[in-house]
């Protein structure tokens, strides 16, 4: 098996000419996503959408500041106005079992979350047009981003309805602004700034300094390479 660490950083090599494609608009397509800080990679995720299904998988190598590889897997199923109507993600290690299963429920004005094992109780909330949100998975944040702009001519700003899915279940009230180049920052000046494709895609997340903090590359075994980096617990 290829090394993932060379593989890794071959993959974000290749970004910039990913970045650089020239697509025409679609409705269905496939993203592959690193995040790195200098030479440490923080995930990795792949991404498929069609019109009404997003699913994907996203590994987060860290929590809590120790290395700790984690599957995030997750099935959003969307209303015709692009929005979610249910989500479902799972939790797992690279060939665990799944530890955590999360279900979402939302309508115009609320959402209801459950989960298995159920350890933790329901939880119901009035929370109007309410997205969700997960860590730095582009997955997710492409639905909010394409939820909110669908009917927007940049520029534009306003507010969005946003929750971290796994928690604290607490719905923020995000201002966003719409640029003309195709770039979205969610939150004040300051935030990191999504920049999108032409076909809706997120290219990448870049920060207030100019990094790069999530880039979109070329496809690869996103699960040799999770697998990979699982058997490596001391980097």
């Amino acid at each position: 098996m290829m090394d993932h660490v060379r593989l890794l950083r071959g993959l974000a090599a290749c970004a910039a000419i990913v970045a650089g494609f020239s697509r025409a608009p679609q409705k269905s397509w496939n993203s592959w996503y690193i995040s790195t800080a200098g030479s440490d990679t923080l995930s990795i995720e792949r991404v498929e959408r069609t019109p009404k299904v997003v699913s994907g998988v996203w590994v987060s190598y860290r929590r809590a500041g120790e290395r700790d590889v984690l599957r995030h897997e997750y099935t959003i199923r969307l209303q015709d106005d692009g929005r979610p109507s249910d989500l479902t993600l799972r939790l797992r290690r690279p060939g665990g079992e799944v530890l955590r299963t999360y279900q979402a429920r939302f309508t115009g004005d609320s959402v209801a979350i459950s989960f298995a094992p159920d350890s933790l109780r329901p939880v119901q909330l009035a929370a109007r047009k309410v997205l969700p949100l997960l860590g730095r998975s582009m997955g997710l944040a492409e639905v909010a981003i394409s939820a909110v702009v669908r009917a927007k001519q940049a520029p534009d700003s306003g507010l969005m309805s946003l929750l971290p899915i796994t928690g604290p279940f607490l719905v923020q009230q995000t201002p966003y602004t719409f640029s003309q180049n195709k770039s979205f920052r969610i939150g004040p000046a300051g935030s990191p700034v999504f920049h999108l494709g032409a076909s809706g895609a997120i290219d990448s997340l870049v920060t207030y300094e100019g990094v790069v903090a999530v880039r979109r590359v070329e496809p690869f075994d996103i699960e040799a390479v999770a697998a990979s980096a699982a058997k490596r617990p001391g980097q």
